[in-house]
């Protein structure tokens, strides 16, 4: 179609005369009609197949759009269930690392018990031996407890007044077969300031004894019936009194009496001063309070 319109116009231009009549002419024409009608019905065909295509393109087109879609929202799912997997799995480590930790302590606490459980077992041993060695010092001490002994040598002693240098614990220094010595300053004996009555000397045992004998030594050189009218005492408990001048006096507690003391008194009521060469007291203890026993 296209080359029969070029050649009209080439004709139509042309300032040549027209061509001598050429039959061949017209059917070239007509082949060249014909063959452009092909092309134009294949170019139709070619329009509708390209229309179908892109239809297609169309549709492959929001295919792919749906399934981006879809992909994305499984990637938002599969994100989801990703941070939820990684969570789950840091609080499994964290348990882990909790139960790693617990497995550590109960270790250290489990050889901290073995430690202490044989600590504990030579403590045992040890106090096994302890008691042993306790129950033979008990033993000893029961025996030695139990030996009526002097009691009252060097206790402490104290009197309500004192003459010169004759002081309480002159009655328990041990010393009663001589009252005195070429020079008077090395006299063995306590005596009081003055002769009021209401003079007293006492003897502080150094615990509670059982008291079984207590013997006053009287001056030897001079003035015995000074001692007359004293009254001796166990703590509280008179235990006996001199009625008569003697150069010795003893006062025996009866086994059946069970008189327990810790200090022991000589009072002198009278107008008299005080004075002894010594002051002896036999028993047998110390004993707690609530170990007394007749």
């Amino acid at each position: 179609m296209l080359i029969l319109v070029a050649v009209l116009v080439s004709v139509a231009t042309s300032d040549l005369a027209p061509p001598p009549y050429d039959p061949s002419l017209i059917g070239t024409v007509a082949e060249v009609l014909e063959t452009s009608h092909v092309i134009r019905e294949e170019a139709v065909d070619i329009r509708e197949e390209a229309q179908d295509i892109r239809q297609e393109a169309y549709s492959v087109i929001n295919q792919a759009y749906e399934i981006r879609e879809e992909t994305r929202e499984s990637r938002r799912e599969l994100e989801h269930n990703l941070v939820e997997a990684i969570s789950l799995i840091m609080e499994e480590l964290a348990f882990r690392r909790e139960a790693s930790a617990a497995d550590l302590y109960m270790q250290e606490i489990r050889n901290t018990l073995s430690s202490v459980v044989e600590k504990v077992d030579r403590l045992e041993e040890k106090v096994d031996e302890t008691a042993a060695a306790t129950n033979i010092v008990r033993n000893r001490l029961q025996v030695w407890m139990s030996e009526i002994r002097l009691i009252s040598l060097y206790k402490i002693a104290e009197q309500t007044t004192t003459h010169s240098t004759h002081g309480a614990d002159l009655a328990v220094d041990g010393q009663f077969v001589f009252d005195s010595h070429f020079d008077s300053s090395m006299r063995t004996y306590s005596h009081s300031l003055n002769n009021e009555p209401n003079n007293k000397i006492w003897i502080k045992l150094g615990g509670l004894f059982r008291i079984y004998k207590v013997k006053v030594w009287n001056l030897a050189h001079c003035c015995q019936e000074r001692l007359t009218g004293t009254r001796i005492y166990a703590d509280d408990r008179l235990i006996g009194v001199i009625v008569q001048t003697v150069s010795q006096y003893e006062s025996v507690i009866d086994e059946a009496d069970g008189v327990y003391a810790s200090t022991i008194t000589l009072h002198q009521e009278l107008a008299q001063s005080l004075h002894v060469l010594e002051v002896q007291t036999w028993g047998t203890g110390p004993f707690a309070p609530d170990d007394l026993f007749n």
